[in-house]
């Protein structure tokens, strides 16, 4: 028994330095479904919220951006056609002037040479505006790819409200497991003295039960303590004071539709915002080596970042496409783990089945029968879990197929 709970075991052990209570009364006690903790979480999520915060401020640098634009562009335009007016207004005087005006005509040469200058600043000016108008470009990019990773965020929390909620479940399934196996275990202590006392043991074997029985006792508490710990970080998550008492509703896990390795790398190379932002840099590295064709200064620059860039995407897809692979791979073991969980649940319900069958007819001890039922729910204890490790790997590879991972894909 300690073996099944060892790594849970170690988890707390982790944590130990952390006190926590959490007593109430039963009736006090709230029922949470697996739904409601998801869509109370995502109101919640410190993570959701300063992804919002970074939406609503590239959203107002891209308004305030454009206002700019649109307003020296504007002043540009009406300055530049005030500007021409006067050119050919001034123009019109010299043509109209006799030929010995020369003083004049000297005069409204320096107008016009003001006129042709300022229009030249004006030339310049169209330059920075234009500059202005790539960043408002930039920012509507960034704003785009801020709402896209504020979704993807979105899923991510909800995939991990789904893993904790199940761990919480399993972990619940445990400590009811283990409280049968510590009354199971006291029984076995009677046995062992009853035994001693009948010259059939030993004082060093009772003390080996005993010794048993309280290690069995500090797992039990050592799973209740976890259990506190999750409870405290499933009430935190849905704005509920961390000690508050938590019950959880069954679940009935629908069925996950995955792809195959080919269809899912398509997909998710189709999804993927750091493909797509890749891609886009690409093309915009191409825009700027056609205008600035013939300089060679800028375009081979503008080469080298661009080769650099794909092999970037280059990295990324292959490192999508390994991901994908590995994400397989942990879906087809868990598949396995299934199985063979399905197959021992259902030899052990056979085991039982006999062993109630002899116990009914005066051929087993009680405590056969309490072995046999405790070994029937350590198996139906791994077939659940064994059904929730594969759901839960089924929904990482689905998310993956849409573009999302879990772990930063690197390029």
């Amino acid at each position: 028994m300690k073996k099944f709970v060892s790594l849970l075991t170690l988890i707390v052990f982790l944590f130990s330095c952390i006190p926590l209570q959490a007593a109430e009364t039963e009736d006090d006690t709230y029922t949470l479904t697996l739904q409601d903790a998801i869509a109370k979480t995502l109101l919640n999520s410190p993570d959701l919220k300063k992804a919002d915060v970074m939406v609503d401020t590239v959203k107002k640098n891209k308004s305030d951006t454009k206002d700019i634009y649109d307003d020296m562009k504007n002043k540009s335009n009406a300055t530049g056609a005030s500007i021409h007016r006067q050119l050919n207004t001034v123009n019109a005087i010299l043509g109209s002037l006799p030929a010995e005006a020369v003083a004049e005509k000297a005069s409204w040469q320096v107008t016009k040479q003001a006129l042709a200058t300022s229009l030249d600043s004006l030339n310049n000016l169209d330059e920075s505006i234009e500059e202005i108008e790539n960043v408002n470009d930039q920012l509507h990019d960034a704003y785009d790819d801020a709402r896209v990773a504020r979704e993807d965020a979105e899923k991510k929390v909800s995939f991990g409200v789904e893993k904790l909620y199940l761990s919480m479940l399993n972990l619940d399934d445990y400590i009811k497991l283990q409280e049968d196996n510590i009354s199971f275990r006291y029984k076995m202590l009677d046995i062992e003295k009853v035994k001693q006392q009948n010259g059939l043991s030993t004082a060093v074997k009772v003390e080996k039960v005993a010794q048993e029985v309280m290690d069995e006792q500090q797992v039990l508490k050592n799973l209740r303590s976890t259990q506190s710990l999750l409870t405290y970080q499933m009430n935190r998550n849905i704005g509920r004071p961390w000690d508050a008492p938590l019950k959880l509703a069954p679940v009935g896990l629908e069925g996950v539709k995955t792809r195959d390795l080919e269809a899912g790398y398509e997909s998710a190379l189709d999804n993927a915002l750091a493909i797509e932002q890749l891609k886009r840099t690409i093309k915009n590295k191409k825009d700027d080596f056609r205008k600035y064709k013939g300089n060679s200064t800028k375009t081979d620059k503008i080469n080298i970042e661009m080769k650099d860039t794909e092999l970037t995407l280059d990295t990324t897809e292959y490192n999508i496409k390994s991901t994908l692979e590995d994400l397989h791979n942990k879906l087809n073991v868990a598949q396995k783990v299934l199985a063979d969980a399905r197959s021992k649940l259902g030899t052990t319900e056979v085991e039982y089945d006999q062993t109630k069958t002899l116990y009914e007819q005066g051929m087993a001890l009680p405590v056969h029968l309490t072995g046999s039922k405790l070994a029937l729910g350590k198996a139906q204890l791994e077939y659940t879990k064994a059904k929730y490790d594969y759901y839960l790997a089924a929904r990482e590879l689905e998310l993956a197929e849409k573009g999302i991972f879990l772990k930063k894909i690197k390029g």
